[in-house]
């Protein structure tokens, strides 16, 4: 993801709850969009609006289809190897708490959501899909 590590002294701001709330109500039914509201930049835009950092600054803009979004995460190792990257602090996914960054599986792709408490929650076709904390592999704390 981006250059920088999100970790390095990052905290989540005082209102950050607030700010994760709003996101979520801004995208409930905002489709799935390569380049725009794909599960990699609904998570980091989650990660900006609660730290005030954007962790894909430099990425933003290079896919708008599957094909260059798969070219560009697999340049970076992956999903799981780009966020451990960030330096992010690694958490058990059952233990992921609100505001934290999860990586699933959907029909053996690597995707990623935010934990919104006992749920995740990640960009779909029709909106955000909710589901439960049981379908995580990998968990990062943010801030």
């Amino acid at each position: 993801m981006a250059d920088q590590e999100v970790s390095a002294g990052v905290k989540r701001l005082p209102d950050w709850e607030l700010r994760l709330s709003d996101l979520v109500g801004q995208r409930l039914a905002e489709p799935f969009t390569w380049g725009a509201n794909d599960c990699v930049l609904f998570a980091a835009d989650g990660i900006a609006a609660m730290t005030g950092i954007d962790p894909v600054a430099d990425l933003r803009g290079q896919w708008a289809c599957r094909g260059e979004a798969v070219r560009v995460i697999a340049r970076l190792g992956g999903l799981p190897d780009a966020v451990a990257a960030l330096g992010l602090e690694s958490v058990a996914p059952l233990f992921a708490q609100r505001g934290d960054l999860v990586l699933h599986r959907r029909d053996g792709t690597d995707a990623l959501a935010l934990c919104l408490g006992n749920q995740l929650a990640g960009p779909s076709d029709s909106g955000l899909l909710f589901f439960g904390l049981e379908n995580g592999v990998q968990a990062w704390r943010v801030g």
